[in-house]
């Protein structure tokens, strides 16, 4: 069965809205990371989700299989600073963690193999903002 990647992402969403109810914000996201981000109206501790590449995999003649990967910006903001957002409560150590937690394996309710974890890094780390970012791909979508 195919999936659009709006879909995809919604679902992923969903499942992180369920399993870590205390993110201000979970939501898609197409702009730029930077040190603005409460400025653009981020509620802190997010995560925001956006297509980071798609490849596929020729499987016959008539079948090629998709393996779109979504990077999930975990951002946190801290006023005592970068290492208090990283390392206390519902700080981003946190956060990679429970994201691993509820979505390593999982299906989102849909017909693919589960999701896979592929990476993660820093992505931005200021005064009070760090942002790092985890990426997963699902794999065995067919258009």
């Amino acid at each position: 069965m195919g999936y659009h990647l709006a879909d995809l992402e919604d679902a992923l969403l969903n499942r992180i809205r369920e399993q870590l109810p205390y993110l201000a914000e979970v939501d898609s996201y197409q702009g730029q990371i930077d040190e603005d981000l409460q400025i653009r109206g981020v509620r802190f501790p997010a995560v925001l989700a956006l297509l980071e590449d798609q490849s596929g995999e020729q499987l016959s003649k008539t079948t090629t299989g998709l393996t779109p990967t979504f990077r999930l910006l975990v951002c946190c903001r801290n006023l005592r600073g970068e290492q208090a957002a990283r390392r206390e409560n519902y700080g981003v150590y946190q956060i990679l963690d429970d994201l691993k937690d509820a979505l390593i394996g999982q299906k989102l309710g849909l017909d693919i193999d589960g999701l896979v974890f592929i990476k993660e890094e820093s992505t931005l780390i200021r005064k009070d903002n760090v942002v790092y970012s985890a990426s997963y791909a699902l794999g065995n979508i067919w258009p």
